[in-house]
């Protein structure tokens, strides 16, 4: 099972092994790029409501700099750091296969 989750990692250690762990973090402009074109019908729904505020433009910049402020380099940091496995998307080019193949091996599913 994969779950995305905001799990501190101070607790995520105490319930759970190493090999059922995967950290994966992207930049903000990255995580900002892709975040409403996902096919996520949460991600969906809260573009719709920030289209929908009195001053969408507005409001979809707020939510931009909370985004960037909660991928900052210091919690990227702290996850590359945690000892735990990572995985860092840098680019939008990159091949997800490549992640894909990362992530069955450290679960040791191949």
């Amino acid at each position: 099972m994969i779950v995305d989750t905001n799990i501190p990692h101070d607790i995520l250690v105490k319930i759970s092994d190493y090999d059922h762990v995967a950290y994966m973090v992207a930049t903000p402009e990255i995580a900002m790029k892709s975040f409403f074109h996902r096919d996520d019908m949460e991600k969906r729904l809260l573009f719709q409501v920030l289209e929908n505020m009195p001053n969408p433009e507005q409001a979809k910049k707020h939510y931009e700099e909370t985004i960037h402020y909660l991928n900052r380099q210091e919690k990227i940091d702290a996850f590359v750091n945690s000892g735990y496995f990572v995985i860092q998307r840098k680019t939008l080019e990159e091949s997800i296969d490549d992640k894909i193949v990362q992530l069955e091996k450290h679960f040791k599913l191949t």
